[in-house]
Protein backbone atom coordinates (compact mmCIF):
# COMPACT_ATOMS: atom_id res chain seq x y z
CA UNK A 1 0.00 0.00 0.00
CA UNK A 2 1.94 3.01 -1.24
CA UNK A 3 -0.05 6.21 -1.87
CA UNK A 4 2.95 8.52 -1.35
CA UNK A 5 5.00 9.45 -4.41
CA UNK A 6 8.56 10.72 -5.13
CA UNK A 7 11.35 9.00 -3.16
CA UNK A 8 9.02 6.87 -1.06
CA UNK A 9 7.39 5.07 -3.93
CA UNK A 10 10.65 4.71 -5.87
CA UNK A 11 12.11 2.79 -2.95
CA UNK A 12 9.02 0.57 -2.69
CA UNK A 13 8.87 0.14 -6.47
CA UNK A 14 12.48 -1.09 -6.69
CA UNK A 15 12.67 -3.10 -3.48
CA UNK A 16 9.42 -5.06 -3.66
CA UNK A 17 9.62 -5.21 -7.43
CA UNK A 18 12.69 -7.41 -6.91
CA UNK A 19 10.49 -10.28 -5.77
CA UNK A 20 10.36 -13.26 -8.12
CA UNK A 21 6.92 -13.08 -9.82
CA UNK A 22 7.04 -16.82 -10.40
CA UNK A 23 6.98 -17.34 -6.61
CA UNK A 24 5.02 -14.34 -5.35
CA UNK A 25 1.62 -12.95 -6.27
CA UNK A 26 2.39 -9.28 -5.55
CA UNK A 27 0.15 -6.28 -6.15
CA UNK A 28 0.96 -2.64 -5.54
CA UNK A 29 -1.75 -0.09 -4.69
CA UNK A 30 -0.51 3.38 -5.63
CA UNK A 31 -2.00 6.85 -5.97
CA UNK A 32 -2.62 6.29 -9.68
CA UNK A 33 -3.98 2.75 -9.57
CA UNK A 34 -3.07 -0.90 -9.11
CA UNK A 35 0.01 -2.70 -10.43
CA UNK A 36 0.72 -6.41 -10.75
CA UNK A 37 4.27 -7.80 -10.55
CA UNK A 38 5.20 -9.64 -13.71
CA UNK A 39 8.48 -10.76 -15.31
CA UNK A 40 9.09 -7.32 -16.78
CA UNK A 41 8.42 -5.52 -13.50
CA UNK A 42 5.32 -3.73 -12.22
CA UNK A 43 2.53 -3.64 -14.82
CA UNK A 44 -0.51 -1.37 -14.53
CA UNK A 45 -3.77 -3.32 -14.32
CA UNK A 46 -6.13 -0.66 -12.91
CA UNK A 47 -5.86 3.08 -13.61
CA UNK A 48 -7.66 5.71 -11.56
CA UNK A 49 -9.31 8.54 -13.44
CA UNK A 50 -7.03 10.93 -11.59
CA UNK A 51 -4.43 10.41 -8.85
CA UNK A 52 -5.96 9.90 -5.40
CA UNK A 53 -4.14 12.86 -3.87
CA UNK A 54 -4.86 16.42 -2.80
CA UNK A 55 -3.35 19.53 -4.40
CA UNK A 56 -0.63 21.31 -2.44
CA UNK A 57 -2.92 24.12 -1.15
CA UNK A 58 -5.65 21.63 -0.21
CA UNK A 59 -3.11 19.42 1.57
CA UNK A 60 -1.75 22.36 3.56
CA UNK A 61 -5.26 23.27 4.70
CA UNK A 62 -6.13 19.64 5.48
CA UNK A 63 -2.94 19.23 7.51
CA UNK A 64 -3.64 22.35 9.55
CA UNK A 65 -7.29 21.52 10.19
CA UNK A 66 -7.05 17.76 10.42
CA UNK A 67 -4.20 17.41 12.89
CA UNK A 68 -1.86 15.56 10.51
CA UNK A 69 1.37 16.31 8.69
CA UNK A 70 1.59 17.58 5.09
CA UNK A 71 2.56 14.29 3.40
CA UNK A 72 -0.20 12.35 5.14
CA UNK A 73 -2.76 15.01 4.27
CA UNK A 74 -1.64 15.12 0.63
CA UNK A 75 -1.58 11.41 -0.13
CA UNK A 76 -3.70 9.58 2.45
CA UNK A 77 -7.14 10.47 1.16
CA UNK A 78 -10.65 9.03 1.13
CA UNK A 79 -10.18 8.35 -2.60
CA UNK A 80 -7.16 6.16 -1.84
CA UNK A 81 -9.09 4.28 0.85
CA UNK A 82 -11.87 3.65 -1.68
CA UNK A 83 -9.35 2.37 -4.27
CA UNK A 84 -7.96 -0.14 -1.76
CA UNK A 85 -11.40 -1.11 -0.49
CA UNK A 86 -12.59 -1.77 -4.06
CA UNK A 87 -9.53 -3.49 -5.55
CA UNK A 88 -7.64 -5.23 -2.73
CA UNK A 89 -8.35 -8.85 -1.82
CA UNK A 90 -10.11 -9.35 1.54
CA UNK A 91 -7.00 -11.04 2.87
CA UNK A 92 -3.35 -11.35 1.85
CA UNK A 93 -0.64 -13.44 3.46
CA UNK A 94 1.36 -10.23 3.92
CA UNK A 95 0.34 -6.60 3.52
CA UNK A 96 3.14 -4.03 3.33
CA UNK A 97 2.29 -0.44 4.23
CA UNK A 98 4.49 2.36 2.92
CA UNK A 99 4.75 4.78 5.87
CA UNK A 100 3.16 4.44 9.30
CA UNK A 101 0.44 6.94 8.35
CA UNK A 102 -0.77 4.62 5.57
CA UNK A 103 -1.13 1.76 8.05
CA UNK A 104 -3.15 3.92 10.42
CA UNK A 105 -5.34 5.27 7.61
CA UNK A 106 -6.27 1.86 6.22
CA UNK A 107 -6.54 0.16 9.61
CA UNK A 108 -8.96 2.84 10.82
CA UNK A 109 -11.06 2.43 7.66
CA UNK A 110 -10.81 -1.38 7.86
CA UNK A 111 -9.91 -1.23 4.17
CA UNK A 112 -7.14 -3.81 4.29
CA UNK A 113 -5.41 -6.19 6.61
CA UNK A 114 -5.68 -9.77 7.68
CA UNK A 115 -2.68 -12.02 7.63
CA UNK A 116 0.75 -10.65 8.41
CA UNK A 117 1.46 -6.94 8.21
CA UNK A 118 4.65 -4.93 7.79
CA UNK A 119 5.29 -1.17 7.81
CA UNK A 120 8.05 0.35 5.65
CA UNK A 121 8.94 3.40 7.74
CA UNK A 122 11.36 5.13 5.31
CA UNK A 123 12.35 7.61 8.03
CA UNK A 124 11.77 8.17 11.71
CA UNK A 125 9.09 10.74 10.93
CA UNK A 126 9.56 12.97 13.98
CA UNK A 127 13.27 13.36 13.27
CA UNK A 128 12.49 13.92 9.58
CA UNK A 129 10.27 16.92 10.36
CA UNK A 130 12.63 18.32 13.00
CA UNK A 131 15.40 18.24 10.39
CA UNK A 132 13.11 20.02 7.93
CA UNK A 133 12.32 22.65 10.57
CA UNK A 134 16.04 23.29 11.05
CA UNK A 135 16.39 23.93 7.30
CA UNK A 136 13.22 26.01 6.81
CA UNK A 137 12.19 29.57 7.67
CA UNK A 138 9.02 31.42 8.59
CA UNK A 139 5.72 29.66 8.03
CA UNK A 140 7.34 26.51 6.64
CA UNK A 141 9.47 26.17 9.76
CA UNK A 142 6.40 26.50 11.96
CA UNK A 143 4.55 23.89 9.94
CA UNK A 144 7.51 21.49 10.12
CA UNK A 145 7.63 21.86 13.92
CA UNK A 146 3.89 21.23 14.09
CA UNK A 147 4.25 18.18 11.86
CA UNK A 148 7.04 16.84 14.11
CA UNK A 149 4.73 16.94 17.11
CA UNK A 150 1.85 15.37 15.21
CA UNK A 151 4.05 12.63 13.74
CA UNK A 152 5.31 11.78 17.23
CA UNK A 153 1.71 11.39 18.37
CA UNK A 154 0.95 9.30 15.25
CA UNK A 155 3.85 6.94 15.96
CA UNK A 156 2.49 6.57 19.47
CA UNK A 157 -0.73 5.15 17.96
CA UNK A 158 1.11 2.56 15.87
CA UNK A 159 0.61 -0.91 17.43
CA UNK A 160 3.82 -2.13 19.05
CA UNK A 161 3.46 -5.66 17.69
CA UNK A 162 3.42 -4.65 13.98
CA UNK A 163 6.87 -5.29 12.43
CA UNK A 164 8.65 -2.19 11.15
CA UNK A 165 11.32 -1.91 8.46
CA UNK A 166 13.96 0.77 9.11
CA UNK A 167 16.62 1.79 6.62
CA UNK A 168 19.32 2.26 9.26
CA UNK A 169 20.30 1.44 12.82
CA UNK A 170 19.73 5.01 14.04
CA UNK A 171 16.06 4.96 13.05
CA UNK A 172 15.72 1.40 14.37
CA UNK A 173 16.98 2.45 17.81
CA UNK A 174 14.48 5.31 17.91
CA UNK A 175 11.59 2.98 17.07
CA UNK A 176 12.74 0.47 19.69
CA UNK A 177 12.89 3.27 22.25
CA UNK A 178 9.17 3.81 21.60
CA UNK A 179 8.54 0.20 22.58
CA UNK A 180 8.25 -1.44 19.16
CA UNK A 181 8.95 -5.12 19.52
CA UNK A 182 9.96 -6.08 15.97
CA UNK A 183 12.15 -3.74 13.95
CA UNK A 184 13.94 -5.08 10.86
CA UNK A 185 16.90 -3.13 9.45
CA UNK A 186 16.91 -3.87 5.73
CA UNK A 187 19.26 -1.20 4.41
CA UNK A 188 19.47 -0.01 0.83
CA UNK A 189 19.52 -2.02 -2.39
CA UNK A 190 21.29 -1.26 -5.64
CA UNK A 191 20.27 -1.91 -9.22
CA UNK A 192 22.37 -4.51 -10.99
CA UNK A 193 24.14 -2.77 -13.84
CA UNK A 194 26.82 -3.81 -16.33
CA UNK A 195 30.30 -2.33 -15.75
CA UNK A 196 30.34 1.39 -16.42
CA UNK A 197 31.09 2.09 -20.09
CA UNK A 198 30.36 5.86 -20.31
CA UNK A 199 32.93 8.32 -18.96
CA UNK A 200 33.21 12.12 -18.92
CA UNK A 201 35.22 14.20 -21.34
CA UNK A 202 38.63 15.36 -20.11
CA UNK A 203 38.54 18.98 -21.32
CA UNK A 204 36.44 20.16 -18.35
CA UNK A 205 35.40 18.88 -14.96
CA UNK A 206 31.69 18.27 -14.42
CA UNK A 207 29.33 17.54 -11.54
CA UNK A 208 25.64 16.61 -11.41
CA UNK A 209 22.81 16.99 -8.92
CA UNK A 210 19.75 14.72 -9.23
CA UNK A 211 16.42 15.08 -7.43
CA UNK A 212 12.77 15.94 -7.93
CA UNK A 213 12.92 19.72 -8.30
CA UNK A 214 9.32 20.26 -7.26
CA UNK A 215 10.26 18.97 -3.79
CA UNK A 216 11.25 21.86 -1.53
CA UNK A 217 14.10 19.94 0.12
CA UNK A 218 15.85 19.36 -3.23
CA UNK A 219 15.18 22.81 -4.65
CA UNK A 220 16.41 24.52 -1.48
CA UNK A 221 19.57 22.42 -1.31
CA UNK A 222 20.72 22.95 -4.89
CA UNK A 223 19.90 26.65 -4.89
CA UNK A 224 21.82 27.18 -1.65
CA UNK A 225 24.76 25.29 -3.15
CA UNK A 226 24.71 27.36 -6.34
CA UNK A 227 24.54 30.64 -4.45
CA UNK A 228 26.99 29.98 -1.61
CA UNK A 229 29.27 27.02 -2.27
CA UNK A 230 29.64 26.91 -6.06
CA UNK A 231 31.58 30.22 -6.32
CA UNK A 232 34.06 28.92 -3.72
CA UNK A 233 34.40 25.60 -5.53
CA UNK A 234 35.09 27.27 -8.85
CA UNK A 235 37.67 29.56 -7.23
CA UNK A 236 39.42 26.59 -5.64
CA UNK A 237 39.47 24.59 -8.88
CA UNK A 238 40.80 27.41 -11.07
CA UNK A 239 39.61 25.56 -14.16
CA UNK A 240 36.37 25.10 -16.07
CA UNK A 241 33.58 23.35 -14.17
CA UNK A 242 30.27 22.30 -15.70
CA UNK A 243 27.33 21.92 -13.31
CA UNK A 244 24.26 19.89 -14.30
CA UNK A 245 20.97 19.67 -12.40
CA UNK A 246 18.45 17.00 -13.39
CA UNK A 247 14.98 16.57 -11.94
CA UNK A 248 11.27 16.65 -12.51
CA UNK A 249 8.97 19.66 -12.61
CA UNK A 250 11.36 22.53 -11.79
CA UNK A 251 9.69 25.91 -11.34
CA UNK A 252 10.58 28.69 -13.81
CA UNK A 253 11.94 30.72 -10.89
CA UNK A 254 14.32 27.91 -9.87
CA UNK A 255 15.48 27.34 -13.44
CA UNK A 256 16.18 31.04 -13.86
CA UNK A 257 18.07 31.31 -10.58
CA UNK A 258 20.25 28.30 -11.36
CA UNK A 259 21.03 29.50 -14.89
CA UNK A 260 22.22 32.82 -13.48
CA UNK A 261 24.89 30.82 -11.66
CA UNK A 262 25.96 29.00 -14.81
CA UNK A 263 24.08 25.78 -14.00
CA UNK A 264 22.55 23.67 -16.78
CA UNK A 265 19.07 22.36 -15.92
CA UNK A 266 17.72 19.12 -17.42
CA UNK A 267 14.03 18.66 -16.68
CA UNK A 268 12.10 15.38 -16.70
CA UNK A 269 14.74 13.07 -18.16
CA UNK A 270 13.97 9.45 -18.93
CA UNK A 271 15.84 6.95 -16.73
CA UNK A 272 18.34 5.96 -19.41
CA UNK A 273 19.08 9.61 -20.22
CA UNK A 274 19.54 10.38 -16.53
CA UNK A 275 22.01 7.53 -16.08
CA UNK A 276 23.97 8.66 -19.12
CA UNK A 277 24.06 12.25 -17.86
CA UNK A 278 25.56 11.34 -14.50
CA UNK A 279 28.03 8.92 -16.09
CA UNK A 280 29.21 11.77 -18.30
CA UNK A 281 30.07 13.71 -15.12
CA UNK A 282 33.05 13.29 -12.81
CA UNK A 283 30.89 13.19 -9.67
CA UNK A 284 27.40 13.65 -8.35
CA UNK A 285 26.81 16.05 -5.46
CA UNK A 286 24.62 15.77 -2.36
CA UNK A 287 24.79 19.19 -0.65
CA UNK A 288 22.20 18.41 2.02
CA UNK A 289 22.25 19.25 5.71
CA UNK A 290 20.41 16.08 6.76
CA UNK A 291 20.26 12.51 5.51
CA UNK A 292 16.50 12.48 4.85
CA UNK A 293 15.75 11.43 1.32
CA UNK A 294 19.37 10.79 0.33
CA UNK A 295 19.40 7.00 0.32
CA UNK A 296 18.24 6.55 -3.26
CA UNK A 297 20.52 9.33 -4.43
CA UNK A 298 23.53 7.41 -3.09
CA UNK A 299 22.17 4.26 -4.72
CA UNK A 300 21.80 5.96 -8.11
CA UNK A 301 25.39 7.19 -8.16
CA UNK A 302 27.05 4.11 -6.68
CA UNK A 303 25.09 1.75 -8.91
CA UNK A 304 26.16 3.76 -11.96
CA UNK A 305 29.79 3.79 -10.78
CA UNK A 306 30.01 7.59 -10.39
CA UNK A 307 31.96 9.23 -7.50
CA UNK A 308 30.00 11.19 -4.89
CA UNK A 309 30.63 14.50 -3.11
CA UNK A 310 28.43 14.82 -0.04
CA UNK A 311 27.94 16.85 3.12
CA UNK A 312 26.39 13.84 4.88
CA UNK A 313 27.91 10.43 5.66
CA UNK A 314 27.08 7.74 3.08
CA UNK A 315 25.44 4.37 3.79
CA UNK A 316 27.77 1.95 5.66
CA UNK A 317 28.58 -0.10 2.55
CA UNK A 318 30.15 3.01 0.96
CA UNK A 319 32.17 4.11 3.99
CA UNK A 320 35.45 2.56 2.91
CA UNK A 321 35.53 3.55 -0.76
CA UNK A 322 37.80 6.37 -1.89
CA UNK A 323 35.18 7.30 -4.51
CA UNK A 324 33.02 9.09 -1.89
CA UNK A 325 34.10 12.30 -0.14
CA UNK A 326 32.19 13.58 2.88
CA UNK A 327 33.10 17.23 3.45
CA UNK A 328 31.73 20.76 3.44
CA UNK A 329 35.11 22.24 2.50
CA UNK A 330 35.11 23.36 -1.14
CA UNK A 331 38.90 23.14 -1.20
CA UNK A 332 38.60 19.43 -0.43
CA UNK A 333 35.92 19.08 -3.09
CA UNK A 334 38.26 20.72 -5.61
CA UNK A 335 41.12 18.37 -4.72
CA UNK A 336 38.79 15.38 -5.01
CA UNK A 337 37.59 16.45 -8.46
CA UNK A 338 41.15 16.99 -9.60
CA UNK A 339 42.04 13.49 -8.39
CA UNK A 340 39.15 11.79 -10.26
CA UNK A 341 39.54 13.94 -13.38
CA UNK A 342 41.22 11.35 -15.60
CA UNK A 343 39.54 8.46 -17.36
CA UNK A 344 41.83 6.06 -15.49
CA UNK A 345 40.69 7.46 -12.14
CA UNK A 346 37.05 7.23 -13.21
CA UNK A 347 37.48 3.58 -14.21
CA UNK A 348 39.00 2.80 -10.81
CA UNK A 349 36.25 4.70 -8.99
CA UNK A 350 33.58 2.80 -10.91
CA UNK A 351 35.19 -0.52 -10.01
CA UNK A 352 35.43 0.47 -6.34
CA UNK A 353 31.81 1.62 -6.12
CA UNK A 354 30.25 -1.23 -8.04
CA UNK A 355 32.36 -3.71 -6.07
CA UNK A 356 31.21 -2.19 -2.77
CA UNK A 357 27.52 -2.68 -3.61
CA UNK A 358 27.74 -5.94 -5.55
CA UNK A 359 26.35 -7.98 -2.67
CA UNK A 360 23.48 -5.57 -1.98
CA UNK A 361 20.99 -6.33 -4.73
CA UNK A 362 17.38 -5.32 -4.20
CA UNK A 363 16.42 -9.00 -4.13
CA UNK A 364 18.69 -9.62 -1.14
CA UNK A 365 17.33 -6.54 0.58
CA UNK A 366 13.69 -7.55 0.16
CA UNK A 367 14.55 -11.04 1.38
CA UNK A 368 15.95 -9.50 4.57
CA UNK A 369 12.50 -8.03 5.22
CA UNK A 370 10.70 -11.28 4.42
CA UNK A 371 13.01 -13.14 6.78
CA UNK A 372 10.98 -11.65 9.62
CA UNK A 373 8.33 -14.25 8.74
CA UNK A 374 8.48 -18.02 8.92
CA UNK A 375 6.99 -18.60 5.48
CA UNK A 376 7.01 -17.01 2.03
CA UNK A 377 3.71 -15.15 1.74
CA UNK A 378 1.76 -13.69 -1.09
CA UNK A 379 2.45 -9.98 -1.01
CA UNK A 380 0.07 -7.05 -1.32
CA UNK A 381 1.71 -3.63 -1.39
Amino acid sequence: MTPIRNGGDLYIWRKWGALDPQRFDARLYAADGVYLLRDGGWTSVVKTGRPTLRSRPAALVAAMLGGSDYLSAKYNTADYVELVRKEAPPRADLTVYSYASTYLLLAAARASGGGNELVETHNYDTKFYLDRAAEARGLMRGMACLAAGRSHAMLGRLPRHVPLVALGETDARLFRALGHERVVVSGLGYDRRPPRAVFPAVDALSIAFVGSLSVAMNATAILAFAERALPRLRAALQRKLEVHVAGSRPSPALVGALKRHGVQVHADLADEDLTRLIQECHATILPFDSSNGLKLKFALSAGAGVPVLTYIDPPPELDDTSAVLTSRDMGEWAAFLARVGSVEAQVQAAQDLQGAVRERSWRRVVQASLDAFEHEPEVSL
